[in-house]
Order: structure tokens, then C-alpha cells, then sequence
């Protein structure tokens, strides 16, 4: 929480909102890499729990694991780590068709289609989840109620997949 005020001193909500999602892209994007992706993610979510921790042993709060399991208690964490792990699978996958479709009509054009369409997908991920960490901020201790938004965003998808 020091660290985050530090931050955002003097950020009104909406430069808050987009220095979360500008963090959390370059993160999500190193996970697109195929191979490294895996290994930064596993760096980056060390580094993030060593931070909370920190900042739990500075603020003198809960035990520095019980807080950083805190942060699991939030839709935001939730939405953004599947971000990630869409980032990744979508980087093996990369990693597949050009081991597949290598030296085919138009295989240059079709990776790179595949890659724009994942940092797409990544990126509309990640900026969800930067909306619901910014409203769960504004929210203070009613944050939680934002999970009343994301279990009906959730509803909506299963819904409509079993639609299809």
C-alpha cells in the first residue's frame, strides 16, 4: 500500500487505472515469448510477492503470507494471472505453427495474424483487469463487491458458450 501511494501520488483515477494497465501489458506481453514467457512469469510473480511482503512487514499488518494471499481475494488478481497464463499458452502455440507451417504459402503472414490476434486477446485481458483493480481502489473496503460484476462477466461467458 506505501508503494502503491508512492506511485500514484498526485495520478487521478483514470492515470492510476492506465499505469496499472501499462505495467501489467509489458509484464503480460514478455509472457507471449515462447520459452521465456514461462520463466518470466515465474520472476515476475516472485518479485510481486516478495514486494507485498515487504510492504506487509513495513505497515506492521497481517503476516507477510496471509497477505500476500490477500491479493487472491480480489477479482483483479484473478482476471490478470489468466491473462498470463493466456499469454503463455498462446506462446506455445505460436511456438507449435511455426515448428508446423513452416516454409507453407503464406506462412509468414499467418504466424504474424496468429501473433497480432493474441496480443489482442492479451491486451483486452489485461485491461479488464486493470478496471476491476482501479474500481476495487475507488471501492476501499467495499471492494469486494466487485466480484458482483466479475461473477456476472462470468455468468454471461458461460452462458453464451453453451449458447454456442
Amino acid at each position: 500500500d506505501q508503494q502503491r501511494n508512492a506511485a500514484f501520488a498526485g495520478l487521478s483515477h483514470f492515470g492510476e487505472f492506465w499505469a496499472i494497465f501499462r505495467d501489467n501489458l509489458f509484464e503480460a506481453m514478455k509472457d507471449l515469448l515462447p520459452g521465456a514467457g514461462v520463466l518470466s512469469f515465474l520472476s515476475s510473480t516472485y518479485d510481486t510477492a516478495r514486494i507485498v511482503q515487504v510492504d506487509a512487514l513495513a505497515a506492521g499488518r497481517l503476516s507477510p503470507s496471509l497477505y500476500t494471499g490477500y491479493y487472491f481475494l480480489f477479482p483483479h488478481t484473478w482476471i490478470e494471472l489468466s491473462g498470463c497464463a493466456v499469454a503463455m499458452f498462446q506462446a506455445l502455440r505460436i511456438a507449435a505453427l511455426w515448428v508446423r507451417t513452416a516454409g507453407r504459402p503464406r506462412f509468414v503472414r499467418f504466424i504474424a495474424a496468429h501473433v497480432f490476434s493474441s496480443v489482442c486477446l492479451v491486451a483486452l485481458v489485461i485491461l479488464v483487469a486493470a478496471a476491476f483493480e482501479e474500481g476495487e481502489v475507488v471501492m476501499g473496503s467495499f471492494g469486494f463487491l466487485s466480484w458482483i460484476p466479475f461473477g456476472l462477466v462470468l455468468l454471461a461467458v458461460f452462458e453464451t458458450r453453451s449458447a454456442l
